[in-house]
């Protein structure tokens, strides 16, 4: 469900529901509609152009509301602190002999601990990749040269805080821009954008290693796998520990294709023929899906520079890393520090989502790589081994006649 804490596609399931968008509404005062595809491990993810529109309006007026960051940022840390007390909470008891009730009791509190910090990350992230280029084009207002840009712009986007993966990198700067007081604050938000983004990825990382125990307990009583629960609900978990049974058959057609769909009142979601039968009924002309075809797609510039070169569609950095060859163009949906060994080998990089302060465009402007972020469909109009052109001083993408 956008989620930039990089869930694997089921394990989203465990932490998609009406607590996730009830947390976004506080930080950001809106809601928006979704549809969310996974099928093959992957997760293709919608949200309508009014919704977006409505959302970096929002975002924008946030820029002006002084300390509007800042008081995020105190509120992720005091969530944080609550969370990591009930997981190591959890992690310390023996589930072994608990009733059901204690169980799920358990779960949910972890669960609502942690729906604040799920959703500040995926409201970051939208604001990030929504209005990010923004503070580029108003760093303009200070200098027209490229280099002195670019470098003021890693500066004042670095995260507030060393997080795992995102460390404050420069800390002189020889060209400073000296900022208004609004782009101060927008810097601001910004920086703890990359901090909070990424800390919330070591969250889940820990989430998972200090619930084994209680996971376990419950596979155990279903006789299921970890990987089984990770295709259901918590209030599905609940209903099946009371029956003391799972539906395989449920889990079965989840892993095969799943889609989630939130109209702004109630989730929907579909498995197996269910799925396919919603899809092939055009409900998702409800929030107007449009596919771009052609040879040439636009973007967001994320890092300058031109490139040619052998297209390699990779969906995981697994993935990526086995396949990518020095020179190629590295395409996928996003790239996370799972797919930096391929990275450092592309000619140039493509992603379907992100915006200027996304782990490509950051990474990609650190090694100086061509990079274009945000293209929504590149993944599904270029294919493995197509030969591609890419000029990301323009945004723009080609697929060259072979």
């Amino acid at each position: 469900m956008l989620f930039e804490n990089r869930l694997p596609p089921l394990e989203a399931l465990n932490f998609c529901d009406e607590l996730f968008f009830n947390e976004f509404e506080k930080l950001c005062g809106e809601r928006y509609r979704i549809l969310s595809v996974i099928q093959n491990n992957f997760q293709r993810k919608y949200i309508p152009e009014s919704d977006l529109n409505e959302l970096k309006k929002q975002f924008r007026r946030k820029i002006s509301e002084k300390r509007w960051g800042e008081k995020i940022l105190k509120k992720y840390e005091k969530f944080r602190k609550e969370l990591i007390y009930e997981l190591l909470s959890s992690s310390k008891k023996r589930y072994r002999n608990k009733d059901a009730v204690e169980l799920i009791t358990d779960f949910k509190k972890i669960r609502k601990t942690a729906s604040p910090l799920d959703a500040m990350s995926n409201m970051l992230n939208l604001f990030s990749s929504q209005i990010g280029i923004d503070f580029y084009n108003h760093l303009k207002k200070y200098s027209n040269k490229e280099e002195i840009l670019n470098k003021n712009y890693i500066y004042y986007t670095q995260p507030v805080k060393n997080s795992r993966w995102f460390k404050i990198s420069v800390k002189n700067l020889a060209d400073k821009i000296t900022l208004s007081n609004i782009d101060k604050n927008f810097s601001k938000i910004l920086r703890i954008a990359n901090y909070i983004k990424d800390d919330v990825s070591e969250l889940l990382d820990l989430r998972k290693k200090l619930t084994r125990g209680l996971f376990k307990e419950i596979s155990n009583r279903l006789k299921c796998s970890y990987k089984d629960l990770m295709c259901l609900q918590i209030s599905e978990i609940e209903i099946f520990l009371h029956k003391k049974n799972i539906d395989n058959y449920l889990i079965a057609d989840r892993k095969r294709i799943t889609v989630l769909f939130y109209p702004k009142k109630l989730l929907n979601i579909y498995g197996g023929k269910e799925a396919l039968n919603f899809i092939s009924k055009g409900r998702m002309r409800e929030i107007k899906i449009r596919e771009r075809k052609g040879n040439t797609l636009s973007g967001q510039p994320a890092s300058s520079g031109r490139a040619k070169g052998i297209a390699v569609l990779a969906f995981s950095g697994a993935e990526a890393n086995r396949r990518m060859k020095q020179g190629n163009i590295l395409i996928t949906a996003f790239t996370s520090v799972e797919y930096l060994p391929a990275m450092k080998k592309a000619a140039a990089i493509i992603t379907d989502e992100g915006g200027l302060t996304c782990h490509a465009a950051i990474t990609s402007r650190e090694f100086n790589i061509p990079c274009i972020v945000g293209l929504k469909v590149a993944t599904k109009v270029f294919s493995d081994g197509d030969i591609i052109e890419v000029d990301a001083s323009k945004g723009l993408v080609k697929k060259m006649n072979q």
